[in-house]
């Protein structure tokens, strides 16, 4: 586009705005994109990189509540998170503003082994870390999981014994009710998962019955007194 305004080295960007002053809007914008695009977008993207920076160092420097994935039914991120982080607040007793939540989940299909490689690489790195504290998925998945720990001289499970993280009311309820998964160990039964079948938290976050669901506490997981609270709300009816 012909600079039918002046040349602006020669007399200045303040000269060329007072040119443009009656000019057609069509033109003054012709102008600014010509001259002030590229300097535009840089300060756009400049300015949402400083933005989502801050806003990550603010949500990182608020610690979790609590961490789990669901590794039967995809799920995303949906008002139902931040009632259940409310919830589980309100039943510690703790203030609301102090702690995020972190839940993730995903439907992967049996025949893609791609997929729930990578899925399993994802959770196991989460569990090495410490940065999950339970984890969702069908009987066979999470025995599975208990069956690998066992399989060495030195059995190391990857999940605790609920019976002793749990208060002793709560797991008595639970079991009283048949939502405890055991399992058969060469030292005993042990207690390691809770079903979530026809629970508040299948409502709250539209996971339909006839998907099963256990959750277990990671040994690794550092939120113990959350796990027993999210549970109690998780089960609420």
């Amino acid at each position: 586009m012909a600079n039918i305004y002046g040349d602006e080295k020669k007399n200045g960007a303040r000269a060329q705005w007072e040119k443009m002053k009656d000019a057609p809007m069509k033109d003054k914008i012709q102008y600014i994109i010509q001259y002030y695009g590229i300097a535009i977008v840089l300060t756009i993207i400049g300015l949402w990189m400083v933005t989502s920076l801050v806003k990550n160092i603010i949500y990182n420097s608020v610690p979790n509540i609590i961490a789990g994935e669901f590794y039967s039914y995809s799920i995303s991120e949906t008002d139902g998170y931040e009632e259940l982080r409310l919830k589980i607040c309100e039943k510690m007793g703790v203030e609301e503003s102090g702690y995020h939540i972190d839940i993730g989940g995903i439907a992967y299909a049996s025949d893609n082994a791609e997929q729930a490689m990578t899925q399993l690489q994802k959770i196991m790195a989460r569990m090495s870390a410490g940065d999950l504290d339970f984890l969702v998925g069908t009987s066979d998945f999470m025995t599975g999981y208990m069956y690998n720990g066992e399989d060495q001289d030195d059995p190391e499970y990857p999940f605790e014994d609920l019976s002793t993280i749990l208060p002793a009311e709560l797991f008595e309820k639970l079991d009283s009710e048949g939502r405890i998964l055991y399992y058969k160990a060469a030292s005993g039964d042990i207690p390691f998962a809770v079903s979530l079948s026809n629970s508040y938290i299948s409502r709250l976050l539209d996971i339909p019955d006839g998907i099963e669901n256990y959750a277990s506490f990671v040994v690794t997981g550092k939120n113990r007194e959350a796990f027993a609270a999210m549970l109690e709300v998780m089960l609420e009816n």
